[in-house]
């Protein structure tokens, strides 16, 4: 068994805690597929759990419930109002609970966000555009309430084209930078050819097509680059060195078409 030492303990302490919508996640797979069930909960008088208790103690962790027996009856209580989860024992059975065809497709697809706090950010990964994520998309998501999140900084062990899907899914909105690298060609007009980021424009459509609101940004020296089928969306273009103006921008944008 590794050693655990002081600073990594501290350091694991620090972590915050998963949000609402992974919770649901880890309880369903940790639930598993019909016809596996899970069975309870039952507790010690305290709130305490029984030692003996594999599936419920594995549930519980894999949830991040602590110890508290309320807390996974609230969790269970939440999955099956949302129709993830069924009770397939009679009333005077202790309750086994079982996922449904929506519970199934949640784990299969990413599901849709049930009460989602992120916001998926969709940009070019480059120093270029670092600081603009850094002092403006980040820091104006977060002021208007919201989580960030960004596909790089996300870990993950399947395929990142799956894992994009699943947390524009679970996104409530998308913030979408526009900005793309230009190269020096003497034999195109503006002695500069564009090279658009593909994923951006992959990720944005996706989003907009599940019907999810976009925000749209983009570096004021690169606009008359974006692609014609967008150059219709109202976008909030940002210049180097003034990022705290696009943080401002953004803020208010979010503010004003997010519920």
């Amino acid at each position: 068994m590794p050693a655990i030492s002081k600073a990594l303990a501290l350091e694991i302490a620090a972590q915050p805690l998963p949000s609402t919508e992974e919770r649901i996640d880890r309880a369903l797979l940790e639930m598993g597929k019909p016809p596996e069930a899970l069975e309870g909960p039952k507790g010690l008088p305290d709130g305490r759990y029984q030692e003996n208790m594999d599936k419920q103690s594995m549930f519980q962790a894999a949830t991040c419930c602590g110890i508290n027996l309320a807390e996974m009856r609230w969790l269970l209580d939440e999955l099956l109002a949302a129709g993830l989860i069924r009770n397939t024992s009679s009333e005077s059975q202790t309750p086994r609970y079982m996922l449904t065809f929506e519970g199934l497709h949640r784990l299969k697809t990413g599901g849709e966000a049930l009460v989602s706090n992120n916001a998926f950010v969709a940009m070019w990964f480059d120093k270029e555009v670092w600081m603009a994520f850094e002092r403006g998309i980040k820091p104006a998501i977060k002021n208007a309430g919201f989580e960030p999140l960004r596909i790089d900084r996300v870990h993950h062990v399947g395929k990142i084209d799956d894992e994009i899907v699943a947390q524009i899914r679970r996104s409530r909105f998308m913030v979408c930078d526009l900005t793309s690298s230009l190269l020096d060609d003497p034999d195109a007009e503006s002695g500069m050819t564009p090279v658009a980021r593909g994923g951006v424009y992959y990720e944005a459509g996706f989003a907009h097509g599940l019907g999810k609101k976009v925000i749209w940004t983009c570096r004021r020296d690169v606009v008359e680059h974006i692609h014609f089928d967008l150059r219709q969306y109202n976008c909030i273009l940002w210049e180097r060195g003034k990022e705290e103006e696009l943080q401002e921008d953004l803020n208010t944008r979010i503010r004003a078409v997010i519920v």
